[in-house]
C-alpha cells in the first residue's frame, strides 16, 4: 500500500508542477496580486450550493495549484486522533469563464496521511455517524492508521437570459482508511453530492435562487485480525456517549463481524434557497436557507443478511454574508447557523430456517437507541484594508464559533444523557509588504476556547429485572472527549508567506504556518499542548 500511495502522490505532484510550469510560459493576462481566495470572498454566490451563482465570477479565469505538507504533534488531541501525524498532497482549483453565458468550476485534490497511536472508533468520521464501534482494549490496541483521499468537484452555470441562469454541481469524494494493529479494520468511503438549481434576477436590487440537493455516502468497513491471533477481541457497540454493549469479534455475526464488509449508508435529500439584496454597488447582503432530510442504515439489505440499525433526521441552516466596499477597503461580515436532529433505531430480528434448509432474517420492529441534537453557529468579520493592485496592505479577521450537543442513549430500561457546549473566539492580522514584484506576508493569530456541560447522567426508565444486564460504558474515552471539547485552551498562529509575480502575470508562492494550542487544568488527557506545521508551495494564475 505504501508504494502505491507514494506512486500516486508522485504522479499528482508531477502533474501539478507540469501545469504550473506550462502556465508560467503561456499566460499573458495580468491580474496583480489577486488570488482564488480573494476572488471567492468578493461574492458570496461563489460559495453557495447553487452553481448558477458562478455567473457572477468577477474575472475571466483564475486558478490555483499547490502542494502541501502538514505535521502534527502533541498529546492534546481527541480520543480518535493521533499525537504524531503527517499529511501531504496536491490540489488544483479553477474558475473559468468559457464565454459570456457559461462559467465553469473544477477542483481536484489528492491527500495521504499516516498517524501513530490511533484508536477509538473504527469509522472515518466518528461524529458524523449515529453510533460507534470501539475496541474495549483501546489503550493496548492503538496503532498506526493510514488514510488516502481523492476529491473531485465540478460545476457549471449557463445564462439563458440576462435574468435567468441555470447551474449544476457534482462533488465526489473517495477515501481509503486502514488500521494496522489488531483489531484491524479497513474502510472504503464513497461520498457524492449533486445539486441542480436556477436563479432569477428580478431587479438590480433582488435576485432569488433555488436548488435541489442530493447526497449519498457509503462507508464500507471490514474487521480482521492478524493470521494466527487466538485472543478474543471485544468491541463496544456504543450507541452514544460510549454507552452500549460489548460484542465478541467473530466470523458469524455482529456489528463488527470478521471478514465481512458492512456498509454505513447515509442519504440526504433537500435543497437551498438564496436571496441576494444589492442595495448599491458597494453594499450587498446574501442569504441562503437550507434543509436536508437524512436517512440511512448499517448492514446489508436482503432476506438473508442483517440490517442492524436505521437512522433518520433533519438538517437545517442559514448562511448570511454582508459585503461593504469602500474606495480601497472591503469589509465582509458573515454568519451561519446549522441545526441537526438525528434518531437511531436498532432493528429487532431473528433467524428462521424454512423448509428446504434456507435461512431467512425476520424483523419484528425496532427500538430507539439514541436521540441527538446538534447546534453549530458562527460569526466572522474580515477586512481588507488599503487595497492597491488587488493587494490589501492589511487583512484582519475576528470571529466566534459555538457548538452544542445534547443526546440521550437508551438501552431499555437504562439510559444515559449528555449535554456539551463549546465556544471559540479568534483574531488574526496579516500584513502584506510589496516590493517590486515580490510580496512578503506575516500573519499573527490568537484564539481562546472553552466549554462545559454534563459528561453523563445515567438513570433508568423502570426498575431492571435480574436478567437485564447493565450496559457497558467506556468512561476513559467518555471523559477524554468531554475534556477535549470543554477544557479552556489558548492558541496561536504564526505564518509567513512569500509571493512573486512573474513577467507573464503568474503568481508563485511559498507559505509556512505554525499553530500552537495549550490547554489548562487537564485531568484525563495526557498532555496539554498540540502543534501543527503547514507548508505550501504553488502558483496562482
Amino acid at each position: 500500500m505504501r508504494r502505491t500511495i507514494q506512486n500516486r502522490l508522485f504522479i499528482g505532484l508531477l502533474c501539478g508542477g507540469t501545469i504550473c510550469s506550462s502556465v508560467l510560459k503561456a499566460q499573458t493576462d495580468e491580474r496583480g496580486w489577486k488570488d482564488i481566495d480573494f476572488v471567492r470572498q468578493s461574492n458570496a454566490w461563489l460559495t453557495s450550493e447553487n452553481a448558477s451563482g458562478l455567473k457572477d465570477l468577477s474575472v475571466d479565469k483564475i486558478s490555483n495549484v499547490e502542494l502541501f505538507f502538514d505535521k502534527e504533534n502533541g498529546k492534546f488531541v481527541n480520543y480518535y486522533q493521533s499525537d504524531n501525524l503527517y499529511r501531504l498532497g496536491a490540489e488544483i482549483e479553477s474558475f473559468y469563464r468559457l464565454n459570456p453565458r457559461i462559467v465553469l468550476y473544477g477542483k481536484m485534490n489528492y491527500a495521504v496521511s499516516e498517524g501513530k497511536n490511533m484508536g477509538g472508533t473504527a469509522f472515518i468520521n466518528p461524529d458524523y455517524n449515529p453510533f460507534q464501534l470501539v475496541e474495549l482494549a483501546d489503550s493496548s490496541s492503538r496503532g498506526n492508521k493510514k488514510r488516502e483521499s481523492y476529491h473531485l468537484a465540478g460545476a457549471i452555470s449557463v445564462a439563458f437570459t440576462e435574468r435567468l441562469t441555470l447551474g449544476g454541481k457534482l462533488d465526489y469524494l473517495a477515501e481509503n482508511f486502514a488500521k494496522h494493529r489488531d483489531v484491524r479494520h479497513k474502510n472504503t468511503l464513497l461520498d457524492m453530492l449533486a445539486t441542480v438549481g436556477l436563479r432569477y434576477k428580478f431587479s438590480d436590487f433582488l435576485t432569488v435562487g433555488v436548488n435541489a440537493a442530493y447526497r449519498r455516502s457509503v462507508e464500507g468497513i471490514t474487521f480482521n485480525t492478524y493470521v494466527g491471533s487466538e485472543l478474543p477481541f471485544y468491541t463496544l457497540v456504543g450507541f452514544g456517549s460510549f454507552y452500549g454493549r460489548s460484542e465478541v469479534l467473530s466470523t458469524s455475526s455482529g456489528y463488527a463481524e470478521q471478514n465481512s464488509e458492512k456498509p454505513m449508508v447515509n442519504n440526504f435529500t433537500g435543497g437551498d434557497m438564496q436571496i441576494a439584496l444589492t442595495f448599491n454597488e458597494n453594499l450587498s447582503l446574501f442569504n441562503e436557507l437550507s434543509y436536508k432530510s437524512r436517512s440511512g442504515y448499517y448492514g446489508k439489505r436482503g432476506n438473508t443478511s442483517v440490517t442492524y440499525s436505521e437512522h433518520e433526521g433533519d438538517v437545517s441552516g442559514y448562511k448570511g454574508t454582508l459585503l461593504f466596499r469602500q474606495a480601497k477597503n472591503k469589509h465582509i461580515l458573515s454568519a451561519q447557523i446549522e441545526s441537526e436532529s438525528l434518531n437511531n433505531f436498532e432493528k429487532i430480528f431473528k433467524y428462521e430456517t424454512e423448509q428446504g434448509g434456507s435461512t431467512q432474517v425476520i424483523y419484528h420492529g425496532r427500538s430507539e437507541m439514541m436521540k441527538r441534537d446538534v447546534l453549530t453557529a458562527g460569526i466572522d468579520y474580515t477586512a481588507y484594508l488599503s487595497i492597491e493592485n488587488d493587494n490589501p496592505v492589511w487583512e484582519l479577521t475576528a470571529g466566534a464559533d459555538y457548538f452544542s450537543r445534547e443526546q440521550t442513549t437508551s438501552i431499555y430500561p437504562f439510559f444515559r444523557k449528555q449535554d456539551i457546549y463549546q465556544y471559540t473566539t479568534y483574531v488574526c492580522a496579516t500584513k502584506n509588504l510589496v516590493k517590486n514584484k515580490n510580496r512578503y506576508s506575516l500573519s499573527l493569530g490568537l484564539n481562546y476556547g472553552s466549554g462545559g456541560g454534563t459528561a453523563k447522567k445515567d438513570g433508568v426508565y423502570a426498575t431492571p429485572s435480574d436478567k437485564q444486564e447493565t450496559p457497558v460504558s467506556m468512561d476513559k474515552l467518555l471523559y477524554h472527549e468531554f475534556e477535549y471539547l470543554t477544557a479552556s485552551r489558548f492558541g496561536g498562529l504564526l505564518g509567513v508567506r512569500y509571493s512573486r509575480i512573474f513577467e507573464n502575470g503568474i503568481q508563485g508562492f511559498a507559505a509556512l504556518n505554525y499553530h500552537l494550542t495549550s490547554a489548562q487544568e487537564l485531568s484525563y488527557i495526557e498532555g496539554k499542548t498540540a502543534q501543527q506545521i503547514e507548508i505550501k508551495i504553488g502558483c496562482s494564475f
